[in-house]
């Protein structure tokens, strides 16, 4: 599996892995950056009025509890008020 995947830039198709510090590596659209992927994050989490478990941000944006976990550990403190 991990040599098929490693064969996606030369395939020259839509997707890309991407690995987490955590060593998590997932599949993603190769069109969607990590800045987007954040600045989605946040605009949702601000615009509830209450908060919200890394369940419901996979459920939001179809991602796993994992990867939403992952990247709630990315983001600073700040960046969420």
């Amino acid at each position: 599996m991990a040599k098929a995947c490693g064969m996606f830039p030369k395939l020259r198709l839509p997707v890309r892995l991407k690995t987490f510090k955590s060593g998590l590596v997932v599949v993603q659209d190769a069109s969607t950056s990590d800045e987007v992927m954040e600045r989605n994050l946040i605009r949702f989490i601000t615009t509830l009025n209450h908060g919200v478990t890394p369940l419901e941000i996979g459920a939001q944006f179809h991602w796993s509890v994992s990867v939403a976990m992952e990247i709630l550990q990315v983001l600073s403190p700040l960046e969420l008020c």
